[in-house]
């Protein structure tokens, strides 16, 4: 019996060495991701009186990542349509009930990605009604929620295979550790409050048109 458990646990250990090695061979490297309360962007002018009701935080999730520079008249010089699918886990109560988090989704394409080994950004926004709807019985929207947030983001090619990650956490989590968080959510009966298309990509917030050249270009949804 303890060879067979020692057998599984070299298995379980080889298939891990795996897919982490899988991993470091994506197209999408040194994916970095930070997540921060910001306040509404405005646009002043003499005839503005409106003015802004309740809170006004947003959670902005900045994101920088590098694609490998290819020779030029190398095959697969760009990536078309390439998905990056954002999720968000933000503790929040249910009934009375605590231990139970938030799921946030939200995803968009890029309309084609420069393998050019620069460093490209992007950012992604949760609006202040979604995290008023969803914070803890009672709790103020403040910096230090931060610290209970769960994040992650997958890249996709239009064949739908992986091709990177990035994470964002509580201090000292590991990548894998905060990975297993999402995958211990989506299992049955697990206490998650599921929230679908919230994360909104950054052409559909308020900073669209700002630095609208430092970002690559999204595509504009198609409707069929």
């Amino acid at each position: 019996m303890r060879k067979i458990f020692s057998y599984l646990s070299v298995l379980m250990l080889f298939l891990a060495c795996r897919e982490l090695s899988a991993q470091s061979k994506m197209p999408v490297s040194d994916a970095k991701m930070d997540l921060r309360f910001i306040e509404t962007v405005r646009v002043k002018s003499d005839t503005d009186n409106v003015k802004m009701g309740g809170e006004s935080r947003w959670i902005e999730i900045t994101l920088s990542y590098k694609l490998p520079k290819l020779m030029e008249g190398a095959d697969e010089k760009w990536i078309d349509d390439v998905e990056v699918i954002c999720e968000l886990l933000m503790p929040t109560n249910y009934k009375g009930r605590s231990g139970v988090y938030a799921h946030f989704t939200g995803k968009f394409t890029y309309w084609s990605l420069p393998c050019d080994g620069k460093t490209h950004s992007e950012s992604m926004y949760i609006p202040p009604q979604i995290l008023s709807r969803y914070k803890k019985v009672g709790e103020k929207i403040k910096r230090e929620m931060i610290k209970e947030m769960y994040a992650k983001i997958t890249f996709y090619t239009k064949d739908r295979r992986v091709i990177g990650y990035a994470f964002a956490g509580p201090k000292g989590k590991s990548d894998s550790t905060i990975d297993s968080v999402f995958k211990k959510v989506s299992e049955p009966g697990a206490m998650v409050i599921n929230v679908e298309n919230v994360i909104m990509p950054r052409n559909k917030t308020p900073w669209a048109p700002f630095n609208y050249d430092y970002y690559d270009l999204i595509k504009e949804d198609v409707q069929k």
